[in-house]
């Protein structure tokens, strides 16, 4: 994929966002979570940025059916993926939380930053 296909790539998966205002490479924090939860989402966000990843946190989707909007915790707009940082929650609860999200995203769960860069999380949905 050359520069300018990553870019539209990347652009068609912001799209899926509420609002326009939200910044990609910026860690946004939410005083809701634990600061363990906080600081995953950051850790992961440094090594994201590292590789030259782009992402959103906290990431607002636009209202899909009856549903309110929901929002990621790491949008990671590259993959088309949804990272979701289970420290508190449970896994009906998380179940619960994306059926707000977009159908084309790939939701997948981690415990751990070392989770995701291992490869060692649970895919909980397939993006189409």
């Amino acid at each position: 994929m050359n520069i300018l296909e990553k870019m539209k790539f990347r652009n068609d998966v912001a799209r899926l966002i509420g609002r326009l205002s939200v910044k990609r490479n910026v860690v946004n924090f939410n005083a809701h979570n634990t600061v363990e939860h906080e600081m995953i989402k950051a850790r992961i966000c440094f090594e994201l940025q590292k590789l030259g990843i782009h992402y959103i946190t906290e990431a607002p989707f636009k209202k899909a059916n009856s549903f309110q909007s929901g929002q990621a915790d790491i949008l990671v707009l590259d993959k088309c993926q949804v990272i979701e940082i289970m420290v508190s929650e449970k896994l009906s609860e998380l179940e619960w939380k994306i059926r707000k999200f977009p159908k084309e995203l790939e939701i997948i769960a981690v415990t751990s930053w070392q989770d995701y860069f291992s490869e060692n999380y649970k895919v909980i949905k397939h993006g189409i």
